[in-house]
């Protein structure tokens, strides 16, 4: 079966990218990668190797974004997306009972670690005549996101104390999931260590 080629294109200062086939029919709407542009930018930013003036925006915007704990910022809100959590479960309930056809977006609010691991390694890669140490230091996950491991990695990147770095280490250990988005992060977290040291 041959992939589907989805575009990636640039909005203000985030990468988004062209929806899947099914998920105009599954939504009502496409949403090009919504909720994962912030991480999708912060990405694109390593990989590519993305050191511009834009690039250095984009990180910015990233920010705003996750101070204000949002996945997406308003101007790209779609009208089908849940306003909470509770109300994107019970939707989801609801079309699976064949009660609804077509899902609600998740809710805007509905943060992940994801994000935040994507970003804290995009401001470490651009340095620090970027100001990394005020955006790693200032803007942290929600607590309803902690996790041992990703606790003490944040710890370590902003202090550079090797106690954090070998609790970080401890707890990995205990990380059986091999999802390749998982193993993504594991890739962006050793390269913010690896720019630490």
């Amino acid at each position: 079966m041959e992939e589907e080629v989805r575009e990636w294109y640039k909005w203000r200062y985030l990468w988004l990218r062209e929806s899947k086939a099914w998920e105009h029919d599954y939504y009502g709407f496409s949403p090009e990668g919504l909720s994962d542009c912030i991480f999708n930018t912060c990405n694109k930013i390593i990989v590519d190797e993305d050191e511009s003036s834009w690039a250095e925006c984009a990180i910015v915007y990233c920010s705003i974004q996750l101070q204000n704990h949002r996945r997406w910022p308003d101007a790209l809100h779609p009208d089908r997306s849940a306003k909470n959590w509770f109300q994107w479960k019970w939707d989801k309930l609801l079309v699976k009972m064949g009660i609804r056809k077509l899902r609600l977006y998740r809710p805007q609010g509905n943060e992940t670690r994801d994000n935040y691991i994507a970003f804290y390694t995009a401001c470490m890669f651009h340095g620090s005549n970027f100001g990394v140490g005020y955006y790693i230091k200032n803007i942290s996950p929600p607590i309803h996101l902690y996790a041992p491991s990703t606790w003490s990695w944040i710890k370590y990147i902003r202090t550079g104390n090797f106690k954090y770095l070998k609790r970080y280490r401890f707890w990995q250990k205990f990380s059986s999931n091999k999802h390749e988005y998982v193993r993504r992060l594991d890739e962006l977290r050793e390269l913010a260590i690896k720019l630490k040291l």
